[in-house]
């Protein structure tokens, strides 16, 4: 907390005028006597406590902190659900693949390794694209609404790819193991 402003004048024109000095001083928080003794023998000094300020300033700032987070977590839960109905509506083309490469002679080894590295990829490129959506979300809410910094790019493509790749691998567990088991007859049929 500093003086926000300055007056320079020559001291000849101020001598005149009535005057008021201000200070700041730090007191510390278990010395709470200093401020009542100085007001005491000092009746006409004002004493600001800024802490209690500061605390409040601290705690909007909290607030608002917490409600961009809720955004970030909105914006990548909604993406997470679009990822899951988009893998639960691709599930017949995927099984018709399955069935062609499993009369090709593919092995449930190779058909395993095949569906992990697609729900790796779908699950890292959705959850990086939710993660920059939820920042930029976030970092234009922060900035034109709020009018405070949001500098957490960095998190929210971390949380969206984390988020991504969990939400694929569990949407496409209950598919990947169904076809694994399945025969090459069976996926033909089905397909």
């Amino acid at each position: 907390m500093r003086v926000n402003f300055f007056v320079i004048m020559p001291a000849a024109q101020l001598n005149s005028l009535p005057q008021s000095w201000i200070t700041s001083y730090f007191q510390p928080p278990k010395k709470d006597i200093l401020d009542f003794q100085l007001s005491q023998t000092y009746p006409n000094i004002t004493i600001v406590d800024v802490s209690a300020s500061l605390q409040q300033i601290q705690g909007i700032l909290n607030k608002l902190s917490s409600a961009l987070g809720l955004l970030l977590m909105f914006t990548i839960t909604a993406a997470i659900l679009v990822l899951m109905s988009a893998l639960a509506a691709t599930q017949e083309e995927r099984s018709r693949n399955t069935a062609l490469l499993k009369a090709l002679g593919a092995s449930r080894h190779t058909l395993g390794n095949i569906a992990n590295l697609e729900l790796l990829m779908i699950g890292v490129i959705t959850g990086m694209l939710s993660g920059l959506a939820a920042g930029f979300a976030a970092w234009a809410l922060g900035r034109y609404v709020m009018e405070i910094q949001f500098n957490a790019f960095g998190e929210a493509v971390l949380m969206g790819i984390s988020f991504g790749v969990i939400a694929c691998f569990a949407s496409g567990y209950r598919f990947q193991k169904r076809i694994q088991k399945a025969t090459a007859i069976e996926c033909l049929r089905e397909a």
